[in-house]
Parts: structure tokens; C-alpha cells; sequence
């Protein structure tokens, strides 16, 4: 008796996820190339100021990346030589623990998995 082949799950769909907002995203491009700025500018400002309001906060602080999140939470928190930071295991074995960016006297991750 045939089967029918396995379906694939798309685990991240990034078409699926944008399609609603294809034109205001294009728009969003379009302006930033044509601005010159790709690094901070206009668009950056008011994408700060925007989620600033909408998180009901003063003032918010965008970076180009996870890592340099993580750099500026544990920097903002004093993290250093002699703290240890409980983290969750990456997925990828060759991701950086999540204390890399604060140098060769870093802090100690520690990372945990769920029971």
C-alpha cells in the first residue's frame, strides 16, 4: 500500500511572515538606500523612538546583533572576571557562550537545560 511522502515543516518561513507588509518593508528600504545612511540615520532614530514609546519607555538602544545585546545587558549589569551567567545551550555548537564579548577576562556562562 503506497504512502504519502512526509511534509516538509517550514520552521521559519520569512516569506510567509512578510508577505502582509511587502510594501511598507520595501518602502522602508527604499528610503534608507536613498538616504545614504545605512548605518544609524533618520530611520534608525525613529525606529528607536518608536519602539522606545512602545515598550513605554524613555529611550531605547538598537545594536546590529544578538551578541551585541548580550554584550551591553551584561556590561549594563557589571558582569566580570569572578560572576557566572546561567545561559541556555545554543543550538549551534560553534555559537560563542553568550559572555565572548567582554574579552579573555570574561565571566563564567553556565549553561543549563531544561528537565
Amino acid at each position: 500500500m503506497p504512502t504519502d511522502p512526509p511534509k516538509l515543516v517550514a520552521l521559519n518561513d520569512l516569506i510567509r511572515q512578510t508577505v502582509a507588509l511587502q510594501g511598507e518593508l520595501a518602502a522602508s528600504v527604499n528610503r534608507v538606500l536613498a538616504s545614504g545612511w545605512y548605518i544609524l540615520g533618520r530611520e534608525c532614530t525613529a525606529f528607536e523612538e518608536e519602539f522606545a514609546a512602545y515598550c513605554g519607555v524613555a529611550h531605547c538602544v538598537s545594536v546590529a546583533n544578538g551578541t551585541d545585546a548580550l554584550e551591553l545587558a551584561l556590561r549594563s549589569l557589571d558582569i566580570g572576571p569572578g560572576d557566572s551567567v546561567a545561559t541556555w545551550p545554543t543550538p549551534v555548537a560553534t555559537a560563542p557562550p553568550p559572555s565572548a564579548p567582554l574579552g579573555p577576562n570574561r565571566c563564567t556562562s553556565i549553561s543549563i537545560s531544561p528537565p
